[in-house]
């Protein structure tokens, strides 16, 4: 019951910076492989989205979307690239994930 209480008191304290929405979609075919992740920043939805291509490292972009996750149907979808270090290949892909969510909350200290 402790632990209960503090975990609630250090949420309340220091709330998460972007909530998760489901898991990661993996799609590790050989090029490029991609994946994604659903986020909500405040009451604004995004993908994270990694990509990876045989001869270049990762990158990784934080697309807005509507609620829903998808798209929206005009031209006025927003990138935002997020700097992370430099990735190859998909031997570390947790360690991978752990720094675009890093550089998540980093984006948005800036940006919010």
């Amino acid at each position: 019951m402790i632990k209960n209480i503090i975990k609630r008191i250090r949420l309340y304290l220091f709330p998460p910076k972007y909530e998760i929405v489901g898991k990661w979609r993996d799609d590790l075919i050989w090029c490029p492989s991609q994946c994604y992740l659903n986020i909500k920043v405040n009451k604004r939805h995004f993908v994270v989205y990694l990509r990876w291509r045989h001869s270049d490292p990762w990158t990784a972009n934080l697309i807005e979307v509507i609620p829903d996750g998808s798209f929206n149907d005009d031209d006025s979808i927003e990138w935002y690239p997020l700097d992370i270090h430099h990735w190859k290949g998909n031997n570390n892909l947790d360690s991978i994930k752990k720094d675009v969510l890093n550089s998540v909350n980093e984006w948005i200290k800036i940006n919010n």
